[in-house]
């Protein structure tokens, strides 16, 4: 037997011996005392598994055994969940939460007894979603007339839905939230309502943190309104808004506003002179991320620039840190600018544009809106731009004439494959700097492209690219990767 014959007999046997003394142990271990979790970490379990949705799913866990039902049982905040769609669980847990704060979602299948079961604990509420029909709403809003406050209440949120849609769509009838029936609380610091005509004698609410207002699309309001609700809730950190309101002149329109607080404001789908006027009677001195979407209908490009300047604007003032990446897809009018360095928080702005789908040179045209609006501030002349990312139909000129003179971009990513193509001839483009004539894109170090199709497009442009590096090279700035 040679020697590694030898090792390779012993090895067998070794793991023979480790195999035995597996299953001896795993025998051992039948005949040791049964062992028993810590009760906080059953309940830290239990706790991870309460999902109304699975309801009756984490109800057994807690049937394993004896001992498990008895911690689960003994434990008031596992069963502040309610399914309100089930009567049954709902009462059951109820009676098990004792006094501990409720969190409630009632919808379209939660039925008139459920809702006065559950509104006889109001006092507990701590959260309180509402998507039902209109004629729900009405209903449990003369449930709430009759009830007394509501002291626990932290967030409320009412969505209005077609009681015959499966996809609950919005509902065609209006739901009005009176003044009379809301729940006035000093711990109310959230408020949602969608598709929710609203009674503006509601406001001001001081305490809230949080507010998203998307109205029905047959209202319309006042500026007037809007910012005499705003100046009374100076608390605001998030605030969103979706609604209309006319173009006419207040006459007592307030001044500034001041939400020195607010650090996340979402506008989407604003007609542009609407988003613009409503942004000039606003100071946002912490604003930290921004997200609009720009409605195309009735705009012209005048209303766009003037939208973009007071964006940029808003921006300039508030507290965003140095934005050195942007994202932009001419296809979706979509352009994201935001921070690589500061990844802890989302520091954001988003702005939807009307997209430009068919012809190339709207592409360009809607890109170099965005750019030329957003630049008429001097902080965000895009200088600090390192890191770009375009998806969209533009030529070689395009391309330089829109990114070429950044000064401090680093890396590009492009797509789709015609831009691609564009780009080997602007790589060899040239500007014009103070000092003199330099190469397109002086710093460019990084060029990405995603899904080209090479072996559509064959070797020769291949070395089309290697031809424009080689001519880049022999210009003097830095070799791309």
């Amino acid at each position: 037997m040679s020697l590694s014959d030898a090792q390779r007999s012993i090895d067998e046997q070794i793991a023979q011996y480790e195999q035995r003394i597996l299953e001896l142990k795993t025998r051992r271990n039948t005949y040791a005392h049964i062992s028993r979790l810590p009760q906080e970490l059953l309940l830290s379990i239990f706790e991870e598994l309460t999902v109304p949705i699975h309801v009756k799913w984490w109800h057994r866990i807690t049937h394993v055994c004896r001992l498990w039902h008895w911690i689960a049982i003994g434990a008031p905040t596992l069963w502040t969940l309610p399914p309100t769609h089930l009567e049954n669980y709902t009462l059951l847990m109820l009676d098990r939460s004792r006094t501990a704060p409720l969190m409630v979602a009632l919808d379209k299948r939660t039925s008139e007894l459920t809702t006065a079961a559950i509104f006889d604990h109001l006092r507990r509420i701590q959260v309180l979603q509402i998507r039902q029909s209109t004629e729900q709403l009405t209903r449990t809003q003369e449930i709430l007339l009759a009830s007394t406050e509501v002291p626990a209440l932290d967030l409320l949120g009412l969505e209005v839905v077609d009681m015959d849609s499966p996809y609950d769509r919005p509902s065609s009838e209006t739901f009005t939230l009176s003044s009379t029936s809301f729940c006035r609380s000093s711990t109310l610091r959230r408020l949602d309502l969608t598709y929710v005509a609203i009674d503006w004698n509601i406001f001001p609410l001081p305490n809230l943190t949080f507010l998203s207002l998307r109205m029905p699309s047959s209202m319309t309001t006042s500026l007037e309104q809007i910012l005499t609700a705003l100046t009374g809730m100076s608390s605001l950190e998030s605030l969103f808004l979706e609604l209309e309101f006319n173009m006419v002149e207040d006459t007592a329109t307030p001044g500034i506003v001041c939400l020195h607080c607010l650090r996340t404001l979402g506008l989407p789908v604003f007609d542009a002179s609407q988003l613009r006027r409503l942004l000039s009677h606003l100071y946002l001195p912490l604003l930290t991320s921004f997200g609009a979407d720009i409605n195309p209908e009735a705009a012209n490009i005048d209303d766009y620039m003037g939208a973009l300047t007071q964006i940029s604007s808003t921006v300039y003032e508030g507290d965003f840190p140095t934005l050195d990446f942007l994202s932009l897809s001419a296809c979706s009018g979509e352009f994201t600018l935001s921070s690589r360095h500061d990844r802890s928080e989302n520091h954001t702005v988003t702005i939807q544009l009307p997209s430009a789908r068919s012809e190339r040179n709207n592409h360009y045209n809607i890109i170099r809106q965005f750019m030329t609006g957003m630049t008429s501030i001097a902080r965000n002349k895009f200088e600090c731009l390192t890191h770009i990312c375009v998806e969209a139909d533009l030529r070689s000129k395009n391309l330089v004439q829109l990114f070429g003179s950044l000064p401090n971009l680093i890396a590009l990513l492009i797509m789709p494959d015609s831009t691609v193509l564009a780009m080997n001839k602007a790589l060899k483009a040239t500007i014009n700097y103070p000092g003199g004539t330099t190469i397109a894109f002086p710093r460019l170090l990084s060029l990405g492209w995603c899904g080209f199709r090479w072996e559509e497009y064959g070797r020769n442009k291949l070395l089309d690219l290697c031809g424009s590096l080689t001519h880049r090279h022999n210009a003097g700035p830095p070799a791309l990767e």
